[in-house]
């Protein structure tokens, strides 16, 4: 952060030289919104990234130990179904019936490469870690240009993107081991997608069959490296469907008319490849979520539903859980600790963006926010808030990005609590 504000206050003086005439918040937006500005902060964030991802001691506190053992049962055998339960207790959980598997999956060949070269346990860690910087510079990338199509001003883009790039939370995340840097990416990736498909369908009152099978493609690749975006994809599916019957009532969309022309469109090249890609993808998931369903009546079974409570134990959340079950804390909960946890929940979620932690092998030592980062983020995070529910009949009435956006944010919460 102190880097930060040197680089920008010489940025600033640097604007006064050539902007003499301009008054200062116009001189502090040319100043954000420039290119200088987004490579400052992204370069920031990539030398501390890169800085944690050589020196973080193994296991980092995102389960990285969880995720070099899936990435290595991964590495074993050449397509995903074909990953068997290691023996003894489950200690990755239900893996075979894991849906959060693609991101493993999908690693495990740079680590096949990377074993031919070396046997080095340490220099796989660290390679590994700074794909996942890679990753997720490239998914600040595509947020940046979901913003510029939000038709979000470069200045407010810029300073929204710069602000999660100096959360502490956000390197430690990038500079490791976990699925949740090509989560990132994904999520970016396919609410760009989404965003463009509500644009062309209210804009043209038209959905091409290419964007439509691109946009699938990114949700089902997604959805394989975290189940937990299904809340997200079912707001974005419930909006699109109340688009399309209020676009079909008010005569602007027509079905049979859009049908021909996706017929003519497959038989196209770009059609041809859009669909292969949305097939394989779509057989992945079968795959897995479909399985799973037909086999154990859910599309994320309980890991004691697949494996029996005895083997689940030695999966740590699972243990972990069963403990506070057998202390009774679950029936003891009163009505009004559930309310109260919202404010806790908010609380933690604040908290754990700005302070930092520690690796496995010293159980995780936790080191406190610096003062005024943390208090800032607890008052931007308020305000974010209050803005939202405050501005809700706003938000409603401003077009379809913006309902877009609040059916994925709504649904979202809702699914959490």
């Amino acid at each position: 952060m102190l880097v930060s504000y040197h680089c920008l206050t010489a940025l600033y003086y640097l604007g006064m030289k050539k902007n003499r005439t301009k008054q200062f918040p116009e001189v502090v937006v040319t100043l954000v919104a420039s290119s200088w500005f987004w490579r400052i902060m992204l370069g920031l964030f990539i030398v501390q990234a890169v800085y944690i991802a050589l020196v973080g001691r193994f296991s980092m506190a995102f389960d990285e130990h969880f995720r070099l053992a899936a990435i290595q049962e991964y590495a074993k055998v050449l397509f995903p179904w074909q990953v068997t339960q290691p023996p003894g207790p489950a200690e990755l959980s239900a893996f075979t019936a894991d849906g959060s598997y693609l991101y493993h999956y999908l690693m495990s060949w740079p680590y096949r490469l990377m074993t031919l070269v070396t046997s080095s346990t340490t220099a796989h860690i660290v390679m590994m870690r700074l794909i996942d910087v890679g990753l997720v510079v490239a998914g600040f990338m595509v947020f940046r240009r979901l913003l510029f199509e939000l038709r979000v001003s470069k200045a407010a883009a810029q300073v929204i993107l710069g602000l999660i790039l100096l959360m502490p939370m956000t390197p430690f995340l990038a500079g490791q081991l976990t699925y949740d840097a090509l989560f990132f990416t994904m999520c970016a990736v396919t609410m760009l997608l989404l965003f463009r498909l509500a644009r062309m369908l209210y804009g043209s009152h038209m959905i091409p069959l290419p964007l439509m099978l691109w946009t699938g493609t990114a949700v089902l690749v997604t959805l394989q490296i975290k189940y937990a975006f299904f809340p997200a994809v079912l707001g974005a599916v419930l909006y699109m469907t109340s688009l399309v019957i209020w676009l079909c009532r008010a005569k602007k969309l027509s079905v049979a008319r859009m049908w021909k022309l996706w017929i003519v469109s497959a038989k196209s090249g770009a059609g041809m490849v859009a669909l292969g890609v949305f097939l394989l993808c779509g057989v992945l998931f079968v795959q897995r979520y479909g399985m799973n369903y037909l086999q154990y009546g859910s599309l994320v079974p309980e890991c004691p539903a697949v494996l029996g409570h005895e083997r689940c134990l030695g999966f740590a959340p699972y243990g972990r859980d069963a403990e506070i079950r057998e202390m009774g804390w679950y029936s003891s909960i009163s009505s009004e600790q559930k309310v109260e946890y919202v404010k806790v929940w908010y609380e933690k979620m604040v908290y754990e963006s700005y302070f930092s932690v520690g690796p496995k092998e010293i159980a995780y030592p936790t080191a406190d926010p610096l003062h005024v980062p943390y208090v800032t983020g607890r008052v931007l995070a308020a305000l974010a808030v209050a803005i939202i529910v405050i501005r809700i009949p706003w938000i409603l009435r401003s077009g379809v990005y913006a309902q877009l956006a609040f059916a994925v944010l709504a649904t979202y919460t809702a699914f959490l609590f």
